[in-house]
């Protein structure tokens, strides 16, 4: 396929009518004449059919066609940056190698993928050994697969394998890191600033306009029914409830690095054993973890920065030298290499970001679906990263505190997605938060099915 018939395809995709005369899709190549459009219309014959009096729509039964709305339904407009012949060139280069080292790719093709990365996300860059790095595709992604599949490449390598050795390679990440050194903080002062100035930690004045998604009244009949039954036998509900909790504490310290078993945190939970003595810091953080999620349970308290500052002091409790208490050392994201995957909000601004961030939610939480403030909040306090540490568990428990305060369940963030999780919380923060949203929309599906 052409790079005039792949524009065409897309332009029609992203049209907000279902037909476009000879004239619109003419306006989309560029196209001088009119009687220009008619030999791609007809290359086309098995993508685009004549609806009425001259108009044309996409054949919505062609799989590919299928293939391409989904793409642009997710991606919209940045779908320009991976519908087209460069990207379709580079992404045949993954058709047998899940992971290719950036030798291999040339000075322009870098340039591209730098382009892809930046506008879509659905390629990243990995450490492959200590001098060198690479790129991998999330192929096991189901809007990537959708746009591998509108290209006719498939690849010869197991999807769930990458996923599972790509979600290795992220769970031994370091979270958060604190550069020690007097000479070290002024240079990531001056970086975090510099983020700051370009409104990186910014995500609220990234968000698209329309925050409202139609497949979210979905969920309702399945809250409904769910609290129904819980209603009806309490006892089983909060034997249920009891078995979400040892789920969650376990999944959301394990993000974190925690080393222990499931067993260690049953145990420390219901029996109280805390003679783990190599392990003080996995079992304090265990203990904490479940102070700080009871306190999401109590409805009556609101969001604003007393709240969260005693969400952090209750995880942080006995293991930071500062819970509770706003950096004051700078700090960014990092691998496991110890390369800078992320800036933050420098230290001084961090109380403003966080006034910010809970005005934005006063003004929304009578006006946004409780998920879609949810996501939002996560992804910004995410960006801003207010604390020394515990800001990923934080984060988590006021996801999980919004939707109880409006009447729905909970949900866990499972170590094992730890990669899928991570990366929609990246994607999100350039405005997009459509990815994160499905994602969290499919884990309650699942979860209250699940646990409830």
């Amino acid at each position: 396929m052409s790079e005039k018939e792949l524009l065409l395809l897309l332009g029609m995709s992203l049209s907000d009518k279902d037909s476009l005369s000879v004239d619109e899709l003419r306006d989309i190549l560029g196209i001088l004449y009119t009687e220009g459009i008619y030999p791609y219309l007809r290359s086309l014959n098995n993508f685009i059919i004549k609806s009425s009096k001259g108009k044309y729509s996409l054949l919505k039964t062609n799989p590919r066609v299928m293939c391409l709305k989904t793409v642009t339904q997710v991606y919209h407009t940045n779908s320009k940056y991976i519908i087209n012949k460069d990207a379709e060139n580079i992404f045949n280069r993954f058709k047998k190698e899940p992971i290719i080292s950036e030798k291999k790719f040339k000075p322009n093709e870098k340039e591209i993928i730098k382009r892809i990365i930046e506008k879509t996300h659905i390629m990243h860059e990995i450490e492959i050994s200590k001098n060198e790095k690479g790129y991998f595709i999330e192929v096991y992604s189901s809007p990537i697969r959708a746009l591998l599949d509108f290209f006719e490449i498939y690849t010869e390598y197991d999807a769930e394998e990458l996923r599972i050795e790509i979600q290795k390679y992220y769970s031994n990440m370091p979270n958060t890191s604190i550069p020690p050194s007097k000479e070290e903080q002024d240079e990531l002062k001056k970086k975090n600033i510099d983020f700051y100035l370009r409104g990186g930690d910014d995500v609220l004045s990234k968000l698209n306009d329309k925050l409202e998604f139609e497949y979210l009244k979905d969920i309702e009949p399945i809250t409904k029914e769910k609290k129904e039954c819980s209603e009806k036998n309490l006892f089983e509900f909060t034997t249920k409830l009891d078995n979400w909790k040892l789920n969650y504490i376990f999944n959301t310290d394990k993000i974190e690095g925690n080393a222990l078993s499931m067993q260690d945190v049953k145990t420390i939970l219901t029996v109280g054993d805390y003679e783990l003595v190599n392990k003080k810091k996995e079992v304090l953080e265990t203990i904490n973890s479940k102070t700080a999620l009871d306190r999401i349970f109590n409805t009556n308290y609101e969001i604003d920065e007393d709240f969260i500052k005693k969400l952090n002091l209750a995880t942080q409790n006995g293991i930071s030298t500062t819970p509770g208490v706003y950096k004051i050392l700078e700090n960014c994201l990092v691998d496991n290499s110890g390369a800078v995957i992320d800036y933050t909000t420098p230290a001084q601004f961090v109380s403003e970001r966080m006034s910010k961030m809970i005005l934005w939610y006063n003004q929304n939480k009578n006006k946004l679906h409780p998920f879609v403030l949810a996501t939002v909040l996560h992804t910004q306090f995410v960006a801003i990263h207010p604390f020394d540490d515990g800001n990923g568990r934080v984060a988590r428990l006021l996801f999980n505190f919004i939707l109880i305060k409006n009447g729905y369940f909970p949900i866990i963030f499972y170590n094992s997605d730890k990669h899928e999780y991570y990366s929609n919380i990246r994607k999100s923060k350039y405005g997009e938060i459509s990815n994160f949203l499905k994602y969290v929309i499919q884990l309650y599906r699942t979860q209250t099915e699940e646990f409830f």
